[in-house]
């Protein structure tokens, strides 16, 4: 899941080894997200091109869009966590 999310990317190797995550588990997982990521980049590069051309003229929305979407599930999971402790 770190993978999609860059700020968190950063520091999931660090946090992986402070909690000592099974090193084989933790590099199937890094090459099954990064595998993943580049195939979902390519082919949403590629269609956006092919249905989109006036794309590149607003790649900086684009870039902020993606962003923003992969942000929705930390926020979301954030809100219910919150919720749930309230509780």
């Amino acid at each position: 899941m770190a993978r999609f999310l860059p700020i968190i990317r950063t520091f999931a190797p660090i946090i992986a080894g402070m909690t000592k995550f099974a090193y084989p588990k933790f590099v199937y997982y890094n090459i099954l997200g990064g595998t993943i990521w580049v195939f979902l980049m390519l082919l949403l590069g590629y269609f956006l091109g092919l249905f989109v051309p006036q794309a590149k003229d607003y790649i900086e929305y684009l870039i902020l869009g993606i962003v923003v979407i992969t942000w929705i599930p930390v926020i979301v999971t954030y809100l219910k966590e919150r919720r749930r402790v309230q509780k």
